[in-house]
């Protein structure tokens, strides 16, 4: 019977983490293919948590959350990014996924200083996704990379959850702003 953790990237074991990522490499290779140089080991960010259902060594389904900190149109938010999601096929329709994925969002949910989530998936799991709280942001324009020179991602559908009575009042202004996340997306 699969049982449920929780780590950080300093506390995640080489056997997950390696699974964990030589999976993400056979669903996502676009992002290997374009940086191959990236490690098999998560790099280090002190706020990220990954949420595991294990068998002994093997994964069974993970999600991860990461930290931080956006800029919408030149106003600066804590976002927490939901990323990584995924069962591997033997295990899947048992509620292993949603369990992992339940347990990220609450705890993305619970940081004192959370003010947004942001999930890229695609539009067939959006309606999955929305069952958990998470919503359809349609047109949203998320940018990438050099903070000088950033460049838009491409990866469009994205849902998004506000979290803060700030960011709940500024829904709208969020919205329509350009989002800039960082150096890379999650």
């Amino acid at each position: 019977m699969p049982e449920f953790q929780i780590y950080t990237d300093e506390t995640l074991p080489d056997a997950y983490a390696y699974q964990r990522l030589a999976f993400i490499r056979i669903h996502w290779d676009d992002s290997y293919v374009e940086h191959p140089e990236t490690p098999l080991k998560p790099v280090i960010e002190p706020e990220s948590r990954h949420i595991l259902f294990i068998a002994g060594e093997a994964l069974v389904s993970t999600a991860s959350s990461v930290r931080r900190e956006i800029d919408c149109g030149g106003v600066p938010y804590v976002c927490y990014g939901m990323s990584a999601v995924m069962t591997f096929p033997f295990f899947r329709k048992n509620g292993y996924g949603s369990q992992v994925v339940k347990a990220a969002t609450d705890h993305m949910k619970a940081q004192p200083d959370a003010d947004l989530a942001l999930l890229w998936t695609s539009p067939d799991r959006g309606p999955w996704y929305s069952k958990f709280g998470w919503e359809v942001m349609e047109g949203l324009t998320v940018w990438v990379g050099d903070p000088q020179n950033p460049r838009h991602d491409d990866d469009s559908f994205l849902m998004m959850i506000f979290i803060s009575d700030r960011a709940q009042k500024n829904r709208e202004a969020i919205l329509k702003s350009r989002i800039y996340v960082g150096e890379r997306s999650w």
